[in-house]
């Protein structure tokens, strides 16, 4: 792995809240327009603006196990599954990311699938707060979906309003920056924190689009 590798991320500045400023994100459309919400949705719509040449808020994703597919600057196909949280409960607890097993198996599945090639395979965790109802960005961080399937110890069973029970994995914000080595005042203080920097997928990735 070398640091001095840049990560995937094209545009870290970019915020959850600059898609509500500069676009309708608020109306979820295409595949479970009916369910989603709407920060969640405007979430992926950051995704694809972060990561693809162009910071354009939209997306497209080959089926319901994952949230957007987007080609990055330096030609590497990504496949994102997007999580938000909210930083804190009523109950004052920290806010929780759900994991549903389904996609994430099937996320992983496909980057075996596709481990020697210009693929890679994401997670993006957006934490928000609200100020007047509005949602204000505390941070976010991209991180390889393998990566984060090595800190998932137990899965639980919940029911999906469309898919029904399945097993899912749930852990506070910020237990999972501490499971990812990623301090708070870290978090808080970088736009984006991209764990694919010096990441040897990414740069195997990149010798493809080389070759």
């Amino acid at each position: 792995m070398s640091e001095d590798s840049p990560g995937i991320v094209v545009h870290p500045s970019l915020k959850l809240e600059d898609v509500r400023e500069q676009f309708d994100g608020n109306e979820p459309q295409g595949r479970g327009r009916e369910t989603a919400a709407p920060r969640g949705y405007n979430a992926e719509l950051l995704a694809n603006a972060m990561l693809g040449e162009h910071p354009r808020f939209e997306k497209w994703s080959p089926g319901p196990w994952v949230d957007n597919y987007v080609t990055s600057q330096s030609s590497v196909s990504c496949y994102i599954e997007v999580k938000t949280a909210i930083d804190q409960y009523p109950s004052h607890t920290p806010g929780r990311f759900r994991i549903w097993g389904p996609h994430h198996h099937r996320l992983l599945a496909s980057a075996d699938v596709y481990e020697d090639t210009s693929r890679l395979h994401l997670y993006l965790f957006v934490v928000y707060t609200l100020d007047s109802g509005i949602e204000q960005e505390i941070g976010k961080v991209v991180v390889p979906a393998i990566h984060v399937d090595d800190h998932i110890d137990t899965w639980s069973l919940t029911d999906h309003v469309t898919m029904g029970e399945q097993l899912t994995y749930t852990v506070s914000w910020r237990a999972l920056l501490g499971a990812l080595d990623v301090s708070l005042a870290e978090f808080t203080a970088t736009d984006t924190i991209d764990l694919t920097t010096g990441s040897d997928s990414l740069q195997a990735a990149r010798k493809h689009t080389d070759a």
